[in-house]
């Protein structure tokens, strides 16, 4: 068997079986923003009951965030790996049964798979490109924007042609799971990351105050998941549009989110970390400003799209520093990502959900122009030598 770094190129065997791995956990959870609507209408249920599901994949991930450093090295880091795919199994599997109670165990089995993926995986490719760590940070969140657009695209898909959104959502979680577990699997069992020989220098990795990075993780999850969660049910509301319409409208978030990292690599190891933040999070804020304002729904849309370009390079930027900042022990650095992850899909969407019920969603949706804004100002404050 070969090297996990002997394929073509720097990124081996192993970084692709890695960006694999992230992309069926993106699919998973930014699928929920795309099936929540149909979900409601299916058990008849408010929205904050709704809300309710990607609340577990929270908690699960709080949980990786609190002792996944502890886990990690008790279990293996392979290993984590394939709880994470047999979870995504058994959850998508729960999912499908349409009774509250299975469904809310397949979601919390999902956001077990998820937890473990958004633990492992950024630190074996920290491991295995210790030299331009950011790059294939920022590149499996490319792949995993990739696969998270075909989410909405499905979902609608399946919806207008009658086949039921299940079909859309949960099959490919199935498919692809099993596809890891049977052909990659093996692979990372075998052998441990090892230093590539990465010639590229690292950018912006000086040690720093860990809670500011930790915060930056916060804010970008925050604005970005409220965004995934609800782009959808606001649309339908705000332009009168079908579910199927406001599905595909919603997804543009995703193709913005996934254009970005696809092209965000040279500027991220090119710019500190600070400089690419503050970038990111204004060009959040314009998209945000037209996709909250435009009476037109493609005008809104295309708002989205760049919304999504902007937000797309926070979180890659925020986990690299996290791990950065811990180079004796990386997991921690992960599980502290993991945490902001977890807290900010808890709180952020459900937050907005009830903020909606009470003021209405347009009004609640004012949530993420102020959390982007907040990370504009810590960036202003933070000294550019701190990255």
């Amino acid at each position: 068997m070969s090297s996990p770094v002997s394929s073509r190129g720097w990124r081996g065997h192993e970084t692709w079986a890695l960006y694999a791995g992230y992309g069926i956990g993106a699919f998973g959870i930014n699928g929920l923003g795309s099936v929540l609507l149909p979900l409601q209408q299916d058990l008849g249920v408010g929205r904050s009951a709704v809300a309710f599901y990607p609340t577990l994949f929270a908690l699960s991930t709080i949980l990786a965030g609190l002792v996944g450093s502890q886990v990690s090295n008790r279990v293996g880091e392979a290993r984590l790996l394939v709880i994470a795919y047999v979870s995504f199994m058994v959850g998508a599997a729960l999912f499908w049964v349409d009774i509250r109670w299975a469904t809310a165990v397949g979601a919390l089995l999902l956001g077990i798979g998820g937890a473990a993926g958004i633990l492992v995986i950024p630190v074996r490719l920290a491991r295995l490109h210790p030299r331009r760590s950011t790059v294939p940070l920022t590149e499996s969140n490319a792949v995993a924007s990739l696969s998270a657009i075909l989410a909405p695209v499905l979902v609608a898909a399946t919806l207008a042609t009658g086949v039921g959104w299940r079909f859309g959502y949960l099959l490919p979680i199935l498919v692809l799971s099993a596809a890891m577990v049977v052909r990659y699997v093996p692979r990372l069992r075998s052998a441990d990351p090892q230093a590539a020989p990465d010639d590229a220098v690292e950018v912006d990795v000086r040690r720093g105050p860990v809670l500011g990075r930790w915060s930056d993780a916060v804010l970008a999850v925050s604005a970005e998941f409220s965004l995934v969660f609800w782009a959808a049910t606001a649309l339908a509301e705000w332009h009168d549009v079908e579910t199927a319409v406001a599905v595909v409208a919603a997804g543009m978030f995703l193709v913005g989110m996934a254009a970005g990292r696809i092209f965000a690599g040279p500027v991220v190891g090119r710019y500190p970390a600070r400089t690419v933040t503050l970038g990111g999070a204004g060009i959040g804020i314009a998209g945000f400003v037209v996709y909250w304002s435009s009476p037109v729904l493609g005008v809104a849309a295309g708002g989205l799209a760049l919304a999504g370009v902007g937000i797309s390079v926070l979180y890659p930027v925020a986990i690299g520093r996290l791990i950065a900042a811990r180079p004796d022990n990386p997991v921690a650095g992960a599980s502290l990502g993991a945490l902001a992850i977890g807290l900010s899909v808890g709180a952020a969407p459900v937050a907005l959900s009830w903020l909606a019920d009470g003021v209405g969603m347009r009004q609640a949706y004012l949530v993420v122009p102020i959390f982007l804004g907040l990370l504009v100002l810590k960036n202003l404050r933070r000294a550019p030598a701190r990255g």
